[in-house]
């Protein structure tokens, strides 16, 4: 039987070992030209930042596919990412509309943490799982695989890897019950981000 070394981290070894992914996407070289909103939110269903990013240019649409679906797209011009980041939660969702307003996709990350940059952007360090949620309410779950590299090769630790796997459980859960939040109050907060 192997014997696994335990996995000993700091809080700043996060940013070797896990991504942190921006809400502004300031990286991503596909989009040349956006708009970025952002609101804090204290609702009695939903408390934390809601951020909407408006892809006004991009280089090339961008095409995905799940499972055995046909490719569709989630970035190209005038598409909107509307993003949640809620308070003390370990997921980020991200809503990709179209250029007609319509999801196309729900986009759930599995992370580790929430934080807020000091100049008040949020990110949320990525913890491998995501959770992928089609107009017709098909749901997916992905990169198991890289989960569980990310086990073996001791970038996270057990705790770390049954965190992320409940984490989507209960996501699943959340979705097939018809009682997920987000993806009920979405409209209306693409709405009053695209009225600021």
């Amino acid at each position: 039987m192997e014997t696994r070394k335990p996995c000993i981290r700091s809080i700043s070894d996060w940013s070797i070992t896990m991504k942190r992914k921006y809400a502004k996407r300031s990286d991503w070289k596909r989009i040349l030209e956006r708009e970025y909103k952002q609101l804090y939110v204290e609702d009695v269903d939903y408390t934390g930042t809601i951020s909407m990013l408006i892809l006004t240019k991009v280089r090339e649409p961008l095409f995905v596919s799940v499972g055995d679906k046909d490719k569709y797209c989630v970035a190209d011009n005038g598409y909107k990412w509307l993003q949640y980041f809620p308070n003390n939660s370990h997921y980020s969702l991200t809503v990709m509309f179209n250029a007609q307003n319509e999801a196309v996709q729900w986009y759930y990350d599995v992370s580790h943490k929430m934080e807020v940059t000091d100049e008040g952007e949020p990110y949320f360090v990525d913890l491998y799982l995501d959770v992928v949620v089609l107009p017709n309410r098909e749901v997916y779950l992905l990169d198991e695989d890289e989960l569980q590299e990310a086990l073996d090769s001791q970038e996270i630790s057990i705790d770390e890897y049954h965190l992320a796997k409940q984490e989507a459980t209960r996501l699943i859960q959340s979705i097939e019950d018809s009682n997920n939040v987000l993806m009920d109050r979405c409209y209306k907060d693409l709405a009053t981000l695209e009225a600021l």
